[in-house]
């Protein structure tokens, strides 16, 4: 290291204007994407997992904690949501805005970072590839937890840096905290911790170990008290782990996440349909823990089972991490990127500064940079075993500027030395790190594709196939899914017709539509969506259900039942398409075949109260009334206005026994305004002698 490197990295962190100017350059390049997409449907539209987010902070607003269930997303970009809620008010443009700030922070403190590890050169290029990586702005007006993990991550190798050059194990508490808060912002942190705890140990031994240790546990300590009350289980900080595991590490795996069954349309129906899966193949009724250690445990058979092709996805995943191609999972970020008028005239500089950057991380060796580098490199691996996506690896993009500047700085050097071998091996391995990561993906010839070999074919129609359509279709579908989850049925519809006009290949459109055709009693129209969504895609389950169902009220029983049964063979893992097969069944007069439907349905999904009054009706019907009883409860919990079930349930109480039930029942029904000829059966049967 030159004696210049030495000089500036003694320097007190804001020791150049550097942060102020690049902190200066995010803040002004944000606002004016700020201003460019106001008027963009995702300013209100919230979908995905901006959705949760939202729907969670109001939650926390509305009821505050304890809250039910154990987390199902890191939670602490929920409360920040939630706070800034209480100030402001619940308008997303004060999120961006606060978010904003935060951005000028991140950057300020990569700019000091930059500078105490490289220079004026580390804070430059920290600085300034911070300031204005694209995909960093574009999450920045999102409601996303990406800046606020951005802060985190930054800030705890700042944290770390600074508890090597002190030396004292406070500072390692500090370190520790701090990325113990980013592990509440973004999970697969937990999997820094231990790098960070080892680094501490090797600066200062067990103190300083033991306080790092300290600080990460006292910052999770809070979400894993919370969900252990809300479930009795120790999950450290949020579910979902064992299936995103799985997602990326499986027999079908290739360069994308991907699990080999369907999900329902809810937006936490990933951890929904795992923990259903799960249960079933298990033949009990696991908990959400539960089912994150059962699909953990999967994952790691089938990575004992394929060492060699884990091996080789590992590395091909860590290849997209280092990769220029960002990777959307609800946005296409090309396109974003390539549309907007501010975006667009920024250089794409992530190839070059990742490979300056990983050209730093291996030439610019020294002990008091361990702390960073150890949260840069086991960041990277973080994400790698699970599967890449462009807003988990945001994060790291500072960090990996700032080496990208050590990088930059160790070529000049080695230039004005003339060491020419040294040179020679740096453009070879950064030439062939090049064509690695710029290759397709699943270019045959890599070696780690060569190594994990060919992916399993899941079965037909086994994986949900999701096309990316055009913007601004995608905006239109969105108003409409906004609509459908706030309840604004009316403006949901519109919305579903004007997109399958736009786009009459948009398959979740018209499951959306003929869903609700459907609801409206439009069984007929519902029924020809239903078909245009089919001939575009046969493996649609959702439309085959809806189908299904509308054959069933259009008298087509048989039909119902052919189009039901193949829903099921696609989606075997849906109580609610059992249920349409039993209804089927029971309309063609198989009753027991029905009974199984029902009963299979109840087992799995005990909130299905149709199925629970079919299964109380045939039971009434065939004299069994302590099971009629018992099934007609839950229906009747489930809709307690629907007299026809009250009827049958007060009937079932007669029949075994309990008149005084049955008055009280049929009391309380009129007392409500409910009539209707099951109520006056039900009065018939009362007024009747007992043993008449």
């Amino acid at each position: 290291m030159s004696a210049t490197m030495k000089k500036r990295s003694t320097e007190p962190f804001w020791g150049s204007k550097v942060w102020l100017w690049c902190g200066l350059a995010a803040v002004v390049v944000r606002v004016v994407w700020l201003r460019s997409v106001q008027h963009e449907t995702f300013f209100f539209a919230h979908v995905q997992d901006a959705a949760l987010y939202h729907e969670m902070a109001q939650k926390i607003l509305a009821d505050g904690l304890p809250m039910a269930e154990a987390f199902s997303v890191a939670p602490l970009y929920a409360f920040f949501l939630a706070a800034v809620y209480a100030v402001a008010g619940i308008d997303p443009t004060w999120v961006y805005i606060v978010q904003i700030v935060m951005a000028f922070f991140t950057v300020s403190i990569t700019a000091g970072l930059g500078r105490k590890l490289f220079g004026g050169v580390g804070a430059w290029c920290g600085g300034l590839v911070a300031a204005l990586y694209p995909i960093g702005i574009i999450y920045d007006v999102r409601l996303l937890s990406v800046g606020l993990g951005t802060l985190m991550t930054v800030s705890a190798a700042a944290m770390a840096h600074r508890a090597w050059t002190r030396g004292l194990a406070s500072g390692w508490l500090w370190a520790g905290l701090v990325l113990g808060v980013g592990v509440l912002v973004r999970g697969n942190l937990l999997l820094v911790a231990p790098g960070l705890v080892a680094v501490a140990f090797w600066r200062g031994r067990f103190g300083h170990a033991a306080a790092c240790a300290l600080g990460v546990g006292l910052a999770i300590a809070p979400a894993t008290a919370h969900n252990f009350m809300a479930s009795g289980e120790w999950i450290p900080v949020s579910l979902g782990g064992g299936i995103n595991l799985y997602r990326g590490n499986n027999p079908y795996f290739k360069d994308a996440a991907v699990h080999p069954f369907r999900l329902p349309p809810q937006r936490d129906g990933l951890l929904r349909q795992a923990q259903l899966i799960a249960s079933i193949q298990t033949d009990q009724v696991l908990s959400a823990g539960e089912s994150d250690r059962y699909w953990t445990a999967l994952t790691l058979a089938y990575i004992r089972s394929e060492p060699m092709r884990t091996i080789g996805i590992s590395l091909r995943k860590l290849t997209q991490v280092l990769s220029p191609v960002e990777i959307g999972d609800h946005l296409d970020l090309k396109e974003t990127v390539r549309s907007s008028a501010v975006l667009k005239y920024i250089p794409p500089v992530y190839l070059p500064v990742m490979l300056l950057g990983v050209l730093g991380l291996v030439v610019t060796r020294r002990e008091e940079d361990a702390g960073p580098s150890v949260i840069l490199v086991l960041g990277m691996a973080s994400i790698s075993a699970f599967f890449v996506v462009s807003r988990y690896r945001a994060p790291l993009v500072p960090l990996m500027a700032i080496y990208a500047g050590g990088g930059a700085q160790w070529l000049w050097a080695q230039s004005r030395a003339r060491r020419k071998r040294s040179l020679g091996l740096a453009f070879a391995g950064m030439a062939a790190l090049a064509v690695s990561v710029t290759l397709p993906t699943l270019h045959q010839k890599l070696p780690w594709n060569i190594l994990a070999g060919p992916a399993r074919e899941a079965d037909a129609c086994g994986v949900d196939s999701h096309t990316r359509h055009a913007a601004a279709v995608e905006e239109a579908f969105n108003v409409g899914v906004f609509a459908l989850n706030h309840g604004r049925l009316a403006d949901a519809e519109a919305a579903m017709w004007s997109v399958l006009k736009a786009d009459k290949f948009h398959t979740p459109a018209g499951v959306n539509l003929s869903w609700l055709l459907l609801r409206k009693g439009a069984n007929k129209e519902a029924a020809g969506i239903a078909k245009k969504v089919l001939e575009g895609d046969p493996c649609d389950d959702k439309a085959l259900a809806n189908l299904a169902t509308a054959q069933l009220r259009n008298n087509q029983a048989n039909a119902a039942l052919t189009t039901s049964k193949r829903a099921v063979e696609i989606n075997p893992y849906n109580p609610g398409y059992w249920s349409i097969v039993g209804e089927s069944m029971l309309a063609l007069g198989n009753r027991d075949g029905a009974k199984v439907y029902f009963g299979r349905a109840v087992k799995w999904r005990p909130d299905l109260w149709q199925s629970h009054a079919r299964l109380g009706q045939m039971a009434l019907e065939e004299g069994r009334f302590e099971e009629a009883s018992a099934s007609l409860q839950r229906a009747v919990q489930a809709q307690p206005t629907r007299v026809e079930l009250i009827g049958m349930l007060g009937l079932s109480e007669v029949g075994r026994g309990n008149r005084l039930g049955a008055k009280k029942l049929l009391s309380a029904a009129v007392k409500s305004g409910l009539r209707g000829p099951a109520l006056t059966a039900l009065a018939k049967a009362l007024a009747a002698p007992e043993g008449g």
